[in-house]
């Protein structure tokens, strides 16, 4: 759960108050439930974006679309942006390598 700072804020405060077992489970509940809502929205961009890029450039393979995976919420953002410039898929392959490359 570290990796939200959200939720670490929110766990730190329930423990600075002095909440019940209860009140921190729910604060846990709550902290799971919004991971959930961004790994919907996430794969709701990932699923917008392929079928922009299918209906550009024909039918992506799933090697390039799995990509996405490895791609920040706000880097899917990038790309909605980045595919209007793109001429070919060999411009999506190079920026897919630049942003992922970047992570490593």
């Amino acid at each position: 759960m570290g990796e939200i700072p959200e939720i670490e804020r929110a766990l730190n405060i329930a423990n600075q108050a002095n909440f019940s077992l209860e009140e921190l489970d729910q604060v846990d509940r709550r902290g799971m439930a919004l991971q959930d809502e961004r790994g919907r929205i996430t794969a709701a961009k990932s699923e917008v974006l392929r079928r922009q890029l299918n209906k550009r450039f024909g039918k992506i393979s799933q090697e390039i679309t799995r990509q996405f995976d490895y791609l920040s919420a706000n880097d899917l953002d990038d790309l909605a942006e980045a595919i209007l410039d793109f001429n070919n898929l060999d411009d999506l392959l190079s920026w897919l390598e630049d942003r992922i490359s970047f992570y490593d």
